[in-house]
């Protein structure tokens, strides 16, 4: 029989420290970090669009249908330049369509649940799932902003804690 040997490399410290300023950055930083991620979005939208149109008007004297492919490109282009010029509503929007999810998710979860015959240790988890989404759904949709701050600082602390822990298992190199 032959015995496979897996190397398990360990991280670099370059990682670590890279994943310690990213946290920083984000604890030191929440609402610029979602305004930049916005209109980043924003140019990302915005290029999508103009490639869109270009796409479209290239196509025009084929005789391809290309309305449809200019209108959504126009479109695209719109809302691209809306997220730009008011990114911090961009961003709550986009947390309040993340609440919204989270409520739907939370509602199958306890629709599951009742529908189970046998509420076992699977049919608790599914009760417990179901209403921690429907407190965070309601969270997110009723405080958007604050909650988009309040997911940025998690990501930033969870981001600062792995680099910690990055530099310590390359010291005990």
């Amino acid at each position: 029989m032959t015995r496979i040997i897996i190397q398990q490399k360990k991280p670099s410290l370059l990682t670590g420290i890279i994943a310690m300023l990213f946290g920083l950055i984000l604890l030191l930083f929440p609402t610029l970090t979602i305004v930049t991620f916005a209109l980043i979005f924003g140019i990302a939208v915005l290029l999508g669009g103009a490639t869109t149109i270009a796409s479209a008007l290239k196509v025009r004297d084929t005789g391809y249908s290309y309305k449809r492919k200019l209108t959504e490109g126009i479109i695209a282009a719109l809302l691209g330049i809306l997220i730009l010029i008011q990114p911090e509503t961009a961003a709550a929007l986009f947390v309040t369509i993340i609440g919204i999810w989270a409520i739907l998710i939370g509602a199958i979860f306890i629709w599951s649940f009742y529908k189970i015959s046998k509420a076992g240790f699977t049919g608790k988890l599914s009760l417990l799932f179901g209403i921690l989404s429907l407190i965070m759904g309601a969270v997110l949709i009723f405080n958007p902003f604050e909650s988009s701050r309040m997911i940025v600082v998690f990501i930033g602390i969870y981001s600062l804690v792995y680099g910690i822990s990055m530099l310590l298992i390359n010291r005990k190199k």
